[in-house]
Protein backbone atom coordinates (compact mmCIF):
# COMPACT_ATOMS: atom_id res chain seq x y z
CA UNK A 1 0.00 0.00 0.00
CA UNK A 2 1.51 3.55 -0.95
CA UNK A 3 2.32 5.80 1.74
CA UNK A 4 -0.35 8.28 0.73
CA UNK A 5 -3.14 6.98 -0.26
CA UNK A 6 -4.59 8.10 -4.08
CA UNK A 7 -6.99 10.13 -3.67
CA UNK A 8 -9.34 8.70 -6.33
CA UNK A 9 -9.67 5.05 -7.16
CA UNK A 10 -11.69 3.80 -10.57
CA UNK A 11 -13.13 0.34 -10.90
CA UNK A 12 -13.38 -0.98 -14.62
CA UNK A 13 -15.48 -4.39 -14.09
CA UNK A 14 -15.20 -6.66 -17.39
CA UNK A 15 -16.21 -10.00 -18.32
CA UNK A 16 -14.86 -11.43 -21.80
CA UNK A 17 -14.29 -7.66 -22.94
CA UNK A 18 -10.33 -7.81 -23.76
CA UNK A 19 -11.37 -6.21 -27.32
CA UNK A 20 -12.73 -3.05 -25.82
CA UNK A 21 -10.96 -2.98 -22.26
CA UNK A 22 -7.79 -1.61 -23.99
CA UNK A 23 -9.06 1.53 -25.28
CA UNK A 24 -11.62 1.99 -21.58
CA UNK A 25 -8.07 1.42 -19.88
CA UNK A 26 -6.40 4.05 -21.54
CA UNK A 27 -8.98 6.89 -21.22
CA UNK A 28 -8.49 5.89 -17.56
CA UNK A 29 -4.99 6.36 -18.04
CA UNK A 30 -4.55 9.08 -19.38
CA UNK A 31 -6.33 11.49 -16.87
CA UNK A 32 -5.89 14.37 -16.13
CA UNK A 33 -3.96 14.21 -12.64
CA UNK A 34 -3.64 10.69 -13.07
CA UNK A 35 -0.47 10.45 -10.96
CA UNK A 36 -3.25 10.34 -7.42
CA UNK A 37 -5.13 8.02 -8.85
CA UNK A 38 -5.34 4.24 -8.78
CA UNK A 39 -7.67 1.83 -11.25
CA UNK A 40 -9.00 -1.40 -9.74
CA UNK A 41 -9.54 -4.15 -13.41
CA UNK A 42 -12.39 -6.56 -11.80
CA UNK A 43 -12.36 -9.59 -14.37
CA UNK A 44 -15.05 -11.56 -13.58
CA UNK A 45 -13.56 -14.83 -15.01
CA UNK A 46 -13.24 -13.80 -18.37
CA UNK A 47 -12.38 -16.88 -21.26
CA UNK A 48 -10.99 -14.53 -23.63
CA UNK A 49 -7.07 -14.02 -22.04
CA UNK A 50 -8.42 -10.90 -20.51
CA UNK A 51 -5.78 -10.36 -17.67
CA UNK A 52 -3.13 -12.15 -20.27
CA UNK A 53 -3.87 -9.99 -22.25
CA UNK A 54 -3.53 -6.90 -19.98
CA UNK A 55 0.37 -8.19 -18.80
CA UNK A 56 1.08 -7.62 -22.57
CA UNK A 57 -0.05 -4.69 -23.59
CA UNK A 58 -0.07 -2.72 -20.02
CA UNK A 59 2.95 -4.42 -18.35
CA UNK A 60 3.98 -1.18 -17.59
CA UNK A 61 1.17 0.09 -15.48
CA UNK A 62 -0.01 -2.87 -13.53
CA UNK A 63 1.41 -2.98 -10.05
CA UNK A 64 -0.31 -6.46 -8.76
CA UNK A 65 -2.38 -8.96 -10.11
CA UNK A 66 -4.60 -10.96 -7.71
CA UNK A 67 -5.67 -14.34 -9.53
CA UNK A 68 -8.08 -15.48 -7.17
CA UNK A 69 -9.43 -18.63 -9.47
CA UNK A 70 -5.51 -19.88 -9.62
CA UNK A 71 -5.04 -18.49 -6.15
CA UNK A 72 -1.43 -16.96 -7.55
CA UNK A 73 -0.35 -13.40 -6.99
CA UNK A 74 1.69 -11.03 -9.19
CA UNK A 75 4.22 -7.90 -8.56
CA UNK A 76 4.46 -5.96 -11.23
CA UNK A 77 6.06 -2.54 -11.81
CA UNK A 78 6.73 -0.48 -8.75
CA UNK A 79 5.67 2.65 -10.84
CA UNK A 80 1.81 1.22 -11.77
CA UNK A 81 -1.03 2.45 -10.85
CA UNK A 82 -3.74 -0.52 -12.44
CA UNK A 83 -4.22 -3.15 -9.77
CA UNK A 84 -5.91 -6.20 -11.56
CA UNK A 85 -8.36 -8.90 -9.60
CA UNK A 86 -9.21 -12.15 -11.27
CA UNK A 87 -12.17 -14.16 -9.83
CA UNK A 88 -14.49 -16.51 -10.61
CA UNK A 89 -17.59 -15.46 -12.54
CA UNK A 90 -20.02 -14.28 -10.54
CA UNK A 91 -21.69 -11.28 -12.15
CA UNK A 92 -21.20 -7.39 -12.65
CA UNK A 93 -22.39 -6.71 -8.88
CA UNK A 94 -19.99 -8.60 -7.25
CA UNK A 95 -17.21 -7.42 -9.47
CA UNK A 96 -18.42 -3.59 -8.65
CA UNK A 97 -18.39 -4.91 -5.10
CA UNK A 98 -15.01 -6.45 -4.94
CA UNK A 99 -13.31 -3.28 -6.83
CA UNK A 100 -15.70 -0.78 -3.80
CA UNK A 101 -13.64 -3.12 -1.53
CA UNK A 102 -10.21 -3.06 -2.48
CA UNK A 103 -10.20 0.47 -3.20
CA UNK A 104 -11.74 1.24 0.41
CA UNK A 105 -8.81 -1.29 1.88
CA UNK A 106 -6.39 1.62 -0.50
CA UNK A 107 -8.15 4.27 1.78
CA UNK A 108 -9.02 6.47 -1.24
CA UNK A 109 -11.41 9.26 -0.42
CA UNK A 110 -13.31 9.16 -3.91
CA UNK A 111 -14.40 6.17 -6.01
CA UNK A 112 -15.55 5.81 -9.19
CA UNK A 113 -16.22 3.43 -12.18
CA UNK A 114 -16.43 2.39 -15.58
CA UNK A 115 -17.95 -0.64 -17.74
CA UNK A 116 -15.58 -2.37 -20.04
CA UNK A 117 -17.04 -1.02 -23.28
CA UNK A 118 -17.12 2.75 -22.21
CA UNK A 119 -14.45 5.42 -22.43
CA UNK A 120 -13.88 8.57 -20.10
CA UNK A 121 -13.04 12.16 -20.57
CA UNK A 122 -9.56 12.86 -19.88
CA UNK A 123 -11.18 15.36 -17.50
CA UNK A 124 -13.49 13.13 -15.69
CA UNK A 125 -12.10 12.72 -12.20
CA UNK A 126 -10.51 16.54 -12.38
CA UNK A 127 -13.98 17.80 -12.66
CA UNK A 128 -15.99 15.44 -10.72
CA UNK A 129 -13.82 15.48 -7.51
CA UNK A 130 -13.23 19.35 -8.15
CA UNK A 131 -17.05 19.46 -7.36
CA UNK A 132 -16.83 17.15 -4.15
CA UNK A 133 -14.25 19.01 -3.21
CA UNK A 134 -16.12 22.44 -3.38
CA UNK A 135 -19.45 20.97 -1.55
CA UNK A 136 -18.12 19.23 1.29
CA UNK A 137 -21.59 17.78 2.00
CA UNK A 138 -22.11 15.87 -0.96
CA UNK A 139 -21.20 11.68 -0.97
CA UNK A 140 -22.29 11.22 -4.60
CA UNK A 141 -22.26 13.33 -7.49
CA UNK A 142 -23.03 12.55 -11.32
CA UNK A 143 -22.69 14.31 -14.25
CA UNK A 144 -23.67 13.84 -18.34
CA UNK A 145 -22.40 10.89 -21.03
CA UNK A 146 -22.41 11.73 -25.10
CA UNK A 147 -23.32 8.02 -26.70
CA UNK A 148 -21.45 6.50 -29.33
CA UNK A 149 -21.97 3.60 -31.82
CA UNK A 150 -20.35 0.11 -30.37
CA UNK A 151 -17.61 0.82 -33.21
CA UNK A 152 -16.70 4.41 -31.59
CA UNK A 153 -18.51 6.70 -33.93
CA UNK A 154 -19.87 9.64 -32.10
CA UNK A 155 -23.55 10.47 -31.86
CA UNK A 156 -24.02 14.55 -32.02
CA UNK A 157 -24.58 16.04 -28.56
CA UNK A 158 -28.63 15.11 -27.14
CA UNK A 159 -29.36 12.65 -30.15
CA UNK A 160 -27.69 9.21 -29.01
CA UNK A 161 -30.09 7.02 -27.61
CA UNK A 162 -29.44 6.65 -24.03
CA UNK A 163 -29.05 10.80 -24.62
CA UNK A 164 -32.43 11.13 -25.51
CA UNK A 165 -33.58 8.81 -22.55
CA UNK A 166 -31.92 11.57 -19.88
CA UNK A 167 -32.89 14.49 -21.79
CA UNK A 168 -37.11 13.38 -22.69
CA UNK A 169 -39.00 15.89 -21.85
CA UNK A 170 -41.50 14.98 -19.01
CA UNK A 171 -43.88 17.10 -17.12
CA UNK A 172 -41.23 17.60 -13.84
CA UNK A 173 -38.54 18.49 -16.41
CA UNK A 174 -35.83 16.21 -17.90
CA UNK A 175 -33.64 14.13 -15.73
CA UNK A 176 -30.47 16.16 -16.96
CA UNK A 177 -32.52 19.38 -16.68
CA UNK A 178 -34.36 18.76 -13.45
CA UNK A 179 -30.86 17.94 -11.72
CA UNK A 180 -28.93 21.10 -13.02
CA UNK A 181 -31.70 22.82 -10.98
CA UNK A 182 -31.50 20.34 -7.79
CA UNK A 183 -34.82 19.36 -8.51
CA UNK A 184 -34.17 15.54 -6.94
CA UNK A 185 -35.67 14.54 -3.40
CA UNK A 186 -35.45 11.81 -1.41
CA UNK A 187 -37.51 9.02 -2.93
CA UNK A 188 -37.26 10.30 -6.50
CA UNK A 189 -35.07 7.66 -7.55
CA UNK A 190 -37.52 4.97 -6.85
CA UNK A 191 -39.57 6.59 -9.68
CA UNK A 192 -36.97 6.75 -12.59
CA UNK A 193 -32.81 6.66 -12.21
CA UNK A 194 -31.75 9.47 -13.36
CA UNK A 195 -28.14 9.07 -12.36
CA UNK A 196 -26.10 7.91 -15.24
CA UNK A 197 -24.22 5.30 -14.30
CA UNK A 198 -20.79 6.19 -15.94
CA UNK A 199 -20.51 9.28 -15.04
CA UNK A 200 -20.71 9.09 -10.97
CA UNK A 201 -17.97 9.54 -7.87
CA UNK A 202 -19.30 9.12 -4.64
CA UNK A 203 -16.91 9.65 -1.57
CA UNK A 204 -15.46 6.72 0.99
CA UNK A 205 -17.67 8.48 3.68
CA UNK A 206 -20.87 8.04 1.53
CA UNK A 207 -19.67 4.14 1.03
CA UNK A 208 -19.14 3.08 4.54
CA UNK A 209 -22.46 4.86 5.69
CA UNK A 210 -24.98 2.49 3.03
CA UNK A 211 -22.47 -0.04 4.56
CA UNK A 212 -21.09 -3.01 2.67
CA UNK A 213 -24.45 -5.11 2.60
CA UNK A 214 -26.23 -2.19 0.94
CA UNK A 215 -23.84 -1.77 -2.07
CA UNK A 216 -24.75 -3.33 -5.76
CA UNK A 217 -27.25 -5.99 -5.52
CA UNK A 218 -25.21 -9.39 -5.86
CA UNK A 219 -28.75 -11.07 -6.80
CA UNK A 220 -29.28 -8.66 -9.78
CA UNK A 221 -28.19 -9.35 -13.12
CA UNK A 222 -29.19 -6.19 -14.58
CA UNK A 223 -30.03 -2.56 -12.71
CA UNK A 224 -27.67 -3.06 -9.80
CA UNK A 225 -26.49 0.00 -10.08
CA UNK A 226 -29.78 1.49 -9.53
CA UNK A 227 -30.52 -0.28 -6.94
CA UNK A 228 -26.59 0.95 -5.25
CA UNK A 229 -27.94 4.13 -5.82
CA UNK A 230 -31.45 4.37 -4.11
CA UNK A 231 -29.65 2.86 -1.40
CA UNK A 232 -26.95 5.53 -0.58
CA UNK A 233 -30.08 7.79 -0.91
CA UNK A 234 -31.58 6.05 1.84
CA UNK A 235 -28.47 6.18 3.73
CA UNK A 236 -28.76 10.04 3.87
CA UNK A 237 -26.20 10.59 1.39
CA UNK A 238 -26.82 13.60 -0.61
CA UNK A 239 -26.23 14.02 -4.25
CA UNK A 240 -24.88 16.67 -6.55
CA UNK A 241 -24.71 16.64 -10.47
CA UNK A 242 -22.24 18.61 -12.59
CA UNK A 243 -23.82 19.67 -16.01
CA UNK A 244 -21.32 18.40 -18.40
CA UNK A 245 -20.00 15.69 -20.17
CA UNK A 246 -17.43 13.81 -18.69
CA UNK A 247 -17.65 9.61 -20.73
CA UNK A 248 -18.82 7.99 -23.97
CA UNK A 249 -21.06 5.16 -23.79
CA UNK A 250 -21.40 2.29 -25.96
CA UNK A 251 -24.89 2.09 -27.62
CA UNK A 252 -24.90 -1.71 -28.10
CA UNK A 253 -28.24 -1.44 -30.37
CA UNK A 254 -26.66 0.84 -32.76
CA UNK A 255 -29.48 3.56 -32.68
CA UNK A 256 -32.34 2.62 -31.07
CA UNK A 257 -31.44 1.85 -27.65
CA UNK A 258 -32.81 -0.94 -25.51
CA UNK A 259 -35.10 1.63 -23.50
CA UNK A 260 -37.07 2.30 -26.66
CA UNK A 261 -37.30 -0.76 -28.30
CA UNK A 262 -37.74 -2.97 -24.47
CA UNK A 263 -40.35 -5.64 -25.53
CA UNK A 264 -40.45 -5.66 -28.46
CA UNK A 265 -40.79 -8.57 -30.53
CA UNK A 266 -38.06 -9.55 -33.96
CA UNK A 267 -41.08 -8.90 -36.18
CA UNK A 268 -42.75 -5.69 -34.33
CA UNK A 269 -39.42 -3.88 -34.40
CA UNK A 270 -39.39 -4.53 -38.34
CA UNK A 271 -42.60 -3.05 -38.65
CA UNK A 272 -41.59 -0.12 -36.47
CA UNK A 273 -38.02 0.30 -38.63
CA UNK A 274 -40.35 0.31 -41.90
CA UNK A 275 -42.48 2.83 -40.66
CA UNK A 276 -40.23 5.33 -39.73
CA UNK A 277 -40.22 8.23 -42.89
CA UNK A 278 -37.13 9.24 -41.20
CA UNK A 279 -33.85 7.84 -43.39
CA UNK A 280 -30.70 7.92 -39.92
CA UNK A 281 -34.15 6.49 -38.06
CA UNK A 282 -35.15 4.33 -39.98
CA UNK A 283 -31.03 2.89 -40.91
CA UNK A 284 -30.30 2.68 -36.82
CA UNK A 285 -33.96 0.43 -36.20
CA UNK A 286 -32.84 -2.05 -38.67
CA UNK A 287 -28.89 -2.15 -37.47
CA UNK A 288 -30.81 -2.30 -34.25
CA UNK A 289 -33.27 -5.20 -34.84
CA UNK A 290 -30.19 -6.90 -37.27
CA UNK A 291 -27.64 -7.13 -34.00
CA UNK A 292 -30.50 -8.24 -31.62
CA UNK A 293 -31.96 -11.19 -33.73
CA UNK A 294 -28.93 -12.02 -36.55
CA UNK A 295 -30.18 -15.27 -37.44
CA UNK A 296 -33.86 -14.69 -37.42
CA UNK A 297 -33.35 -11.28 -39.10
CA UNK A 298 -33.29 -12.41 -42.89
CA UNK A 299 -36.54 -14.60 -42.57
CA UNK A 300 -38.43 -12.03 -40.55
CA UNK A 301 -37.70 -9.31 -43.27
CA UNK A 302 -40.08 -11.67 -45.68
CA UNK A 303 -42.59 -13.00 -43.09
CA UNK A 304 -43.57 -8.85 -42.35
CA UNK A 305 -43.35 -7.98 -45.73
CA UNK A 306 -41.29 -5.25 -44.45
CA UNK A 307 -37.97 -6.00 -47.15
CA UNK A 308 -36.39 -3.50 -48.05
CA UNK A 309 -33.67 -2.42 -50.37
CA UNK A 310 -30.66 -1.39 -47.85
CA UNK A 311 -28.45 -0.02 -51.01
CA UNK A 312 -31.04 1.85 -51.33
CA UNK A 313 -31.24 3.85 -48.22
CA UNK A 314 -27.66 3.50 -48.10
CA UNK A 315 -27.44 5.80 -51.14
CA UNK A 316 -30.38 8.10 -49.93
CA UNK A 317 -28.12 8.87 -47.40
CA UNK A 318 -25.30 9.88 -49.52
CA UNK A 319 -26.77 13.31 -50.29
CA UNK A 320 -26.95 14.11 -46.34
CA UNK A 321 -23.29 12.85 -46.14
CA UNK A 322 -22.22 15.16 -48.80
CA UNK A 323 -24.10 18.20 -46.96
CA UNK A 324 -21.83 17.16 -43.89
CA UNK A 325 -18.77 17.29 -45.25
CA UNK A 326 -19.17 20.25 -47.69
CA UNK A 327 -20.37 22.04 -44.33
CA UNK A 328 -16.84 20.94 -42.70
CA UNK A 329 -18.96 18.36 -40.38
CA UNK A 330 -16.62 15.40 -39.88
CA UNK A 331 -18.11 14.09 -36.99
CA UNK A 332 -21.22 13.97 -38.63
CA UNK A 333 -20.70 13.50 -41.78
CA UNK A 334 -17.96 9.91 -40.20
CA UNK A 335 -21.26 8.50 -38.23
CA UNK A 336 -23.46 8.43 -41.40
CA UNK A 337 -20.94 6.89 -43.17
CA UNK A 338 -20.65 4.68 -40.73
CA UNK A 339 -24.35 3.75 -40.75
CA UNK A 340 -24.38 3.46 -44.80
CA UNK A 341 -21.25 0.92 -44.44
CA UNK A 342 -23.50 -1.37 -41.97
CA UNK A 343 -26.31 -1.33 -44.10
CA UNK A 344 -24.64 -2.11 -47.03
CA UNK A 345 -20.87 -3.31 -46.74
CA UNK A 346 -18.73 -1.90 -49.80
CA UNK A 347 -14.74 -1.24 -50.57
CA UNK A 348 -15.73 2.07 -50.86
CA UNK A 349 -17.61 2.47 -47.93
CA UNK A 350 -14.88 1.32 -45.87
CA UNK A 351 -12.51 3.67 -47.60
CA UNK A 352 -14.72 6.67 -46.99
CA UNK A 353 -14.71 6.05 -43.50
CA UNK A 354 -11.02 5.95 -43.53
CA UNK A 355 -10.52 9.23 -45.50
CA UNK A 356 -13.24 10.90 -42.66
CA UNK A 357 -10.78 9.58 -39.98
CA UNK A 358 -7.47 10.49 -41.81
CA UNK A 359 -9.43 14.22 -41.98
CA UNK A 360 -10.35 14.27 -38.45
CA UNK A 361 -6.59 13.19 -37.28
CA UNK A 362 -5.21 15.97 -39.89
CA UNK A 363 -7.09 18.25 -38.44
CA UNK A 364 -5.86 18.02 -35.13
CA UNK A 365 -2.18 17.68 -36.40
CA UNK A 366 -1.95 21.15 -38.37
CA UNK A 367 -3.85 23.49 -35.91
CA UNK A 368 -6.43 23.34 -33.56
CA UNK A 369 -9.73 21.35 -34.15
CA UNK A 370 -12.85 21.65 -33.12
CA UNK A 371 -14.34 20.22 -29.83
CA UNK A 372 -16.57 17.91 -31.72
CA UNK A 373 -13.56 16.82 -33.98
CA UNK A 374 -11.18 16.13 -30.75
CA UNK A 375 -13.94 14.17 -29.10
CA UNK A 376 -14.63 11.79 -32.04
CA UNK A 377 -10.86 11.33 -32.20
CA UNK A 378 -10.38 10.31 -28.99
CA UNK A 379 -13.06 8.38 -28.71
CA UNK A 380 -12.10 6.02 -31.97
CA UNK A 381 -8.29 6.27 -30.57
CA UNK A 382 -7.18 7.17 -26.84
CA UNK A 383 -3.77 8.33 -26.84
CA UNK A 384 -1.70 10.36 -24.01
CA UNK A 385 -1.83 13.21 -27.21
CA UNK A 386 -5.41 12.81 -28.00
CA UNK A 387 -6.54 13.10 -24.60
CA UNK A 388 -4.01 15.97 -23.69
CA UNK A 389 -5.71 17.83 -27.10
CA UNK A 390 -9.58 16.98 -25.64
CA UNK A 391 -8.78 18.30 -22.09
CA UNK A 392 -7.22 21.48 -23.40
CA UNK A 393 -10.26 22.29 -25.47
CA UNK A 394 -13.20 20.89 -22.61
CA UNK A 395 -11.18 22.74 -20.13
CA UNK A 396 -11.22 26.26 -23.18
CA UNK A 397 -14.95 25.43 -23.01
CA UNK A 398 -16.13 25.52 -19.53
CA UNK A 399 -13.67 28.57 -19.16
CA UNK A 400 -16.11 30.10 -22.05
CA UNK A 401 -19.09 28.91 -20.50
CA UNK A 402 -18.29 30.74 -17.11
Amino acid sequence: MPLHPPKIGAVITTYNRRDLLGPTLQSVLYQDGADSSVIVVVDDGSTDGTVEYLLDEFAADIAHVDDRIAETSLEGSPHGMVRVIRQQNQHIAVAHNTGIRELLRLECPYLTHLDAEDLAFPNKHCVLAAYLDAHPGVGLVHAQSQDMSFDGFLFSEGSGPFEQVYRRARPEGAFWERAARGGFHAGDLAQGNYVHNQTTMYTRRAVTAAGEGNWFSEGMRYGSDWTFYQRLERAGVPFGFVPAYVAFTRAHTGGISGTRSKGLTLDQALVQAASSEERMEKADAYQWARAKWPAEFEEALQRTGTDTDFAALAGALQASLRQLVDAGDLVDALNVAHRMQRLAPTPSGRRLIRDLVDAIVAQLAHGEPSLPLAKQLFALQPSPRHAAALARLLADDAAAVR
